[in-house]
């Protein structure tokens, strides 16, 4: 059997955990060498 949350957590806290996410990805993004993002054609 798997593990299951029997309710959310708050929507405060669902929230502050998305919002630090899509800034650690940002922060990755911005991280990477500019070689990464060239098209190569």
């Amino acid at each position: 059997m798997g593990c299951f949350m029997a309710e959310l957590p708050k929507r405060e806290l669902l929230e502050q955990k998305f919002h630090k996410a899509g800034e650690l990805a940002w922060k990755r993004l911005e991280a990477k060498p500019a070689w990464c993002n060239t098209e190569y054609k």
